[in-house]
């Protein structure tokens, strides 16, 4: 892979590749945003244990709760834009829709691509030049706006959620690994624990205490896949504080104890993989 360009904006990381080298990537995931634009490839991303097919021109935009592997052999005409980014980084008003859901946009417009090498262009040549960072950022909004609109969702999400639980929800997304109550998450919206309760039910079909747990534990596992961190650091990065409500809302989430679950879903001489950075 080569590293072409790399930039701060607004005192968050984004970065941008452009690859003419390709090869098979194992399971993982990562803390931050990822845009691949394949041209001229052929092969397959799993993606939350769903295989999609890579073809020429199609586009791939994993969030943070997505784990995914990548089988592309290389070839003479192989190409792809890779953009990993965080959530500062772009319009407000994309966070929610883009953490819901990965998606997938087959015969991507060219446009994309030129806006691709626009932001390329723009962090390469950005010494001195005044409205670069805020120009990549309206670049970047815009592809993804683009791509929430017409790339198909890998999984369902509650439509139609009100303001109030959309930045609910929002917010404890950005936030599990915290100490995270119902009555704190009412304050937020400024409602009473009761009307926020049964507003969140009826919009999601559950409720916040079960949603946020399986936010939580669908975190873990993939942690228990991707990284050789103990039980402890994982359960204490998913906002748990005891071993054993940890364990009981793992088993009860899985039918099995997280050691066990990681013994069943990956080979025992799997390399460690941490992503600490967004370089690759």
């Amino acid at each position: 892979m080569r590293h072409l360009s790399r930039a701060i904006l607004n005192g968050k990381n984004i970065n941008i590749y452009y690859k003419c080298d390709h090869f098979s990537i194992d399971l993982h995931s990562h803390d931050y945003y990822e845009l691949i634009l394949y041209q001229n490839c052929e092969g397959y991303c799993l993606l939350n244990g769903v295989r999609h097919p890579v073809s020429h021109n199609c586009l791939f935009l994993m969030t943070p709760f997505d784990f995914h592997e990548v089988h592309i052999p290389d070839a003479p005409r192989c190409r792809s834009f890779v953009v990993s980014f965080t959530a500062d980084s772009i319009d407000n008003q994309l966070l929610l829709p883009l953490s819901l859901s990965a998606r997938v946009y087959y015969e991507t417009p060219p446009y994309i691509a030129a806006a691709l090498r626009e932001i390329y262009n723009t962090l390469r040549h950005r010494s001195g030049q005044p409205y670069s960072d805020l120009q990549v950022k309206h670049l970047l909004s815009a592809i993804l706006a683009r791509v929430l609109q017409a790339g198909a969702s890998v999984c369902r999400t509650p439509p139609n959620l009100s303001p109030a639980i959309s930045r609910a929800m929002l917010f404890a997304m950005s936030s599990y690994g915290q100490e995270l109550s119902l009555a704190e998450m009412a304050k937020r919206c400024h409602m009473s624990p009761t009307y926020f309760s049964a507003l969140f039910h009826k919009e999601t079909g559950k409720t916040f205490v079960k949603w946020l747990n399986d936010i939580r534990i669908d975190r873990a596992k993939k942690l228990l896949i991707t990284t050789d961190d103990t039980v402890l650091e994982i359960m204490s990065r998913c906002g748990y504080n005891t071993p054993s409500h940890f364990i009981k809302c793992f088993r009860a989430g899985t039918g099995m104890t997280p050691n066990k679950y990681r013994a069943a879903n990956r080979s025992t001489d799997k390399s460690k993989e941490k992503s600490t950075c967004l370089d690759k």
